[in-house]
């Protein structure tokens, strides 16, 4: 067990609350880099960029299917999850810290956590409502808001960052963070499954959704391996959340945090 996941184990044993956890997770990492491979395409070039920070000897974070690398599962030491393209995860080290960020009207996960955030989201909010929107970070630093995460969109802005600079990491380098496909598309690295899925009809399904049944469709579907409440992204969100980027290095910069993002997306300057 590495010693980051030593450390975090300690702080959630000694801690009664999820509150109380995140104020005994606080600074706990200070000045140590973090690496953090993300669920787009370029994520399967994440060993390059590992390599060459290896040196540092960086907290591993995955976020979402990323923890089915091999090499990596074994790596990881923060696993960050939602309630959207979910799979049944498996982890080569249990002791993986798991966090898990949900909004009052997700869908259900069946997911376990370390760790459970509370992401602010109305079904009327619109992409004005978001982070990448209106850009006031400051606003939802642990210290401030707790474990209410605003709205991103996207789980990086929700809860990674905030979570990053919260342990007192002093440099994110990321990998797979693509934002979406040249067309605005949500884009992963297995879009294959998410293609099948959609071709498939949906009509014989239309009397089960009436029925309230999706919720014991997606179990099934998770039980058996397959992904569940897949996300698209609306309309202009890939452009916004790619403007916001500069304004975050920027504001993590001011709070001593270097930002690299390593991508070969066009949404990614």
């Amino acid at each position: 067990m590495s010693d980051f996941k030593r450390r975090l184990r300690d702080a959630s044993l000694n801690s009664n609350t999820d509150e109380e956890l995140i104020r005994n997770l606080k600074n706990l990492f200070h000045g140590k880099t973090a690496f953090i491979v993300s669920a787009g395409p370029s994520a399967l070039h994440w060993k390059k960029v590992y390599d060459s920070i290896v040196h540092d000897c960086p907290i591993v974070v995955c976020i979402k299917q990323t923890i089915f690398f091999d090499e990596l599962s074994s790596l990881c030491d923060i696993h960050f999850i939602n309630s959207y393209n979910v799979k049944k995860w498996k982890y080569s080290d249990s002791r993986v810290f798991k966090i898990l960020t949900k909004a009052e009207n997700d869908p259900p996960s069946f997911c376990k956590s370390d760790l459970t955030l509370n992401l602010q989201k109305k079904e009327s909010d619109g992409l004005t409502d978001t982070l990448c929107s209106h850009l006031q970070f400051d606003d939802y630093t642990f210290d401030k808001s707790g474990l209410s995460r605003p709205w991103g969109p996207g789980i990086m802005h929700e809860s990674v960052i905030f979570t990053l600079l919260h342990l007192g990491i002093a440099r994110i380098v990321t990998i797979g963070w693509d934002i979406a496909d040249a067309k605005g598309n949500n884009t992963h690295i297995d879009d294959n499954e998410y293609k099948n899925d959609r071709e498939k009809p949906g009509r014989k399904l239309k009397w089960l959704r009436k029925l309230r049944l999706m919720r014991l469709i997606n179990f099934v579907k998770f039980h058996f391996g397959r992904t569940i409440n897949q996300a698209g992204m609306m309309d202009g969100e890939a452009a916004l959340t790619s403007s916001s980027i500069p304004y975050l290095r920027s504001w993590l910069k001011k709070h001593g945090i270097t930002l690299e993002v390593h991508s070969n997306s066009t949404w990614i300057h």
